[in-house]
């Protein structure tokens, strides 16, 4: 039993083996590019180094800077091991090894501080609560990395694009790693003259590591929104040159048209032309020839555009709409409100192959001292709605994605919010404050 128990915690004291399934645990969403027989054939080789190296380091050696080689080499085992194992950058694989060691010094603290009967088991006195001690010291580790993969792992996400980010994450992660490294081997050294101190130490560290988890988790998420609202911003002075265009082709269109009706009508009184093809030419341009007229120039233009669009490809497309009411709004807004929300329906509509289904309803009243902007339409696929955010299956997975996001923003500047509600229809809901002044 105690040959077991002592193999048992030769595995379990590895210190190459906590900060690789440390690793794994910020490894989920890598992508591999070995296959296993010699991924373990890779971990065999390094774990059997590792242990030689630990035994020699902890019962054989008597210089102490040795325990430092042993613990570097072990994340340089980690690192070629994950490198080996996945195609991800090598800023990438470093930032999770470092993170596996933050795993396995927040287990190894914790273990230290309920551990049960240490000094009994270390001189070969307990006898046989050398098993139970393992045990207990595998359910402790268990449950800590099973604690950090739910609470910070799983959320984590690949470090972006940004040059600046990459260098400040790797930077902190690696002064992190050395602080650490260099402050608990000072901490052991002297970890048996003042019981309270080394617990206090102990605790200190793991708050360290887990602030940098945080630290992390926030500096990427920041990033990420950074980069969404340029890209939110770009796309909105997109939509705006977009209307400007459409705007003036729509009127250029429309005059070219206007003339040749006239041109069709000196024909038809000429008789110069067979009149069913003057009755077809008349129905082709007449297509064109048709603007929406809601009070507000920007929708007119926006409106008039999508409608063609819909006509061209056989969807029904009704609106009623006051723009009367949207005086107070920016262009801009008007474009990223109404813009969006119609190309992210027509999208949707444009793949449903059965003709009744290819239908797109909106609205815009005015309800007291609000502005009620709705568009409904049916959709392919199947779509979640989670806490107001949308998740959609692979194929539909940029359905609605920074068109709702800049709705949103839109009826937030303004007071308002902005809703989804799914059944057979997708139905999108805008409600915005008039000003008092309107």
């Amino acid at each position: 039993m105690e040959i077991i128990a002592a193999f048992f915690g030769t595995l379990l004291n590895s210190f190459f083996i906590q900060i690789y399934i440390g690793a794994l645990l910020f490894a989920g969403k890598y992508r591999k590019k070995r296959n296993r027989k010699e991924i373990i054939g890779l971990f065999v080789l390094f774990l059997v180094m590792s242990i030689g190296l630990m035994y020699y380091v902890f019962f054989i050696n008597t210089f102490w800077a040795v325990e430092y080689i042993y613990y570097i080499l072990c994340v340089l085992f980690s690192y070629l091991l994950v490198s080996f194992s996945y195609e991800e950058p090598w800023e990438e694989i470093l930032l999770g090894i470092v993170s596996g060691y933050l795993v396995q010094h927040i287990a190894s603290q914790i273990n230290q501080i309920f551990m049960i009967d240490k000094e009994e088991v270390i001189t070969g006195r307990a006898g046989g609560k050398i098993l139970f001690f393992s045990i207990q010291q595998a359910c402790i580790v268990a449950a800590i990395y099973i604690f950090i993969y739910y609470i910070f792992a799983r959320k984590t996400k690949p470090l972006p694009e940004s040059p600046k980010v990459k260098k400040s994450m790797i930077l902190l992660s690696l002064v992190t790693f050395l602080v650490v490294l260099v402050l608990s081997g000072v901490r052991d050294q002297y970890a048996m003259e003042n019981f309270a101190l080394n617990i206090i130490t102990r605790i200190y560290s793991i708050f360290c590591c887990i602030f940098i988890f945080v630290l992390r988790y926030n500096i990427i998420q920041i990033q990420e929104r950074s980069m969404e609202n340029r890209l939110l911003m770009q796309m909105n002075e997109m939509q705006l040159r977009q209307y400007k265009l459409s705007q003036e082709t729509i009127e250029l269109i429309n005059l070219k048209c206007h003339d040749m009706r006239h041109q069709i009508s000196v024909w038809e009184k000429r008789g110069s032309s067979d009149k069913e093809e003057l009755q077809e030419l008349e129905n082709l341009i007449s297509i064109y020839d048709t603007s929406v007229k809601t009070g507000n120039d920007v929708l007119d233009t926006i409106l008039t555009e999508k409608s063609i669009f819909c006509e061209y490809n056989k969807i029904h497309f009704s609106c009623i709409m006051d723009g009367q009411w949207l005086s107070f709004m920016k262009e801009r807004d008007i474009c990223i409100l109404f813009g969006n929300a119609l190309e992210n329906a027509i999208e949707a509509v444009v793949k449903i192959e059965n003709p009744d289904n290819r239908m797109i309803s909106m609205r815009l009243i005015r309800r007291h001292n609000l502005l009620i902007f709705t568009c409904e339409n049916y959709y392919n696929g199947e779509i979640q709605l989670t806490n107001g955010a949308l998740k959609t299956t692979k194929e539909e997975e940029n359905f609605h994605g920074f068109g709702i996001r800049s709705i949103r923003r839109v009826a937030t500047l303004y007071g308002g919010e902005a809703t989804i509600e799914l059944d057979e229809l997708f139905h999108l809901s805008v409600i915005i404050p008039l000003p008092k002044t309107i």
